[in-house]
């Protein structure tokens, strides 16, 4: 399920992006949710092309929390802009992102860009939707519970190989 809160801030991030046509794709815990996972829903993930960042600032800067900015933590490393919209965090990362792989210990680009996506209609949105493989493979190198659940719930694979 998706709330209002979320619904408004999808339908508000995206008026902007496709007006100002700002490649994206819709990432994450999002993207499990259109591909048809059933968890609840925290946040909207992202990624556009690095050089729209700024763009996107300026658009949107009464909203930003914080970033643009590189950042770097135990899983991810991208250049990365935090949003807050009527209470809805929206994460904005760059194509180029990279997740750690615990099992190989190092670090793995996601394979997304600006031109591989699919369209997915949600919520009556026509939305750009990272490829579902693409998304399987890096939920797998995260492989916490939340990515694993997504897996099981949009896949035949195995959640637990990578």
């Amino acid at each position: 399920m998706v709330t209002k809160k979320q619904e408004e801030a999808l339908k508000w991030i995206l008026s902007i992006l496709e007006k100002n046509k700002i490649p994206y794709q819709i990432t994450g815990g999002l993207a499990a949710k259109i591909y048809g996972s059933k968890r609840k829903l925290i946040d909207i993930d992202i990624a556009i092309p690095k050089k729209y960042f700024q763009k996107l600032f300026s658009l949107a800067n009464e909203y930003v929390e914080y970033g643009p900015s590189e950042v770097k933590g135990k899983l991810w490393q991208a250049y990365y802009m935090k949003l807050k919209y009527k209470g809805q965090i929206i994460e904005i990362d760059s194509f180029g992102t990279k997740i750690f792989d615990k099992k190989e210990k190092k670090w793995k680009k996601i394979k997304y860009n600006s031109k591989n996506f699919e369209v997915k209609k949600f919520l009556g949105f026509k939305c750009k939707v990272i490829p579902k493989k693409t998304l399987i493979r890096y939920k797998k190198i995260l492989s916490r519970k939340v990515d694993l659940q997504d897996i099981k719930e949009i896949s035949s694979e195995p959640a637990n190989c990578n």
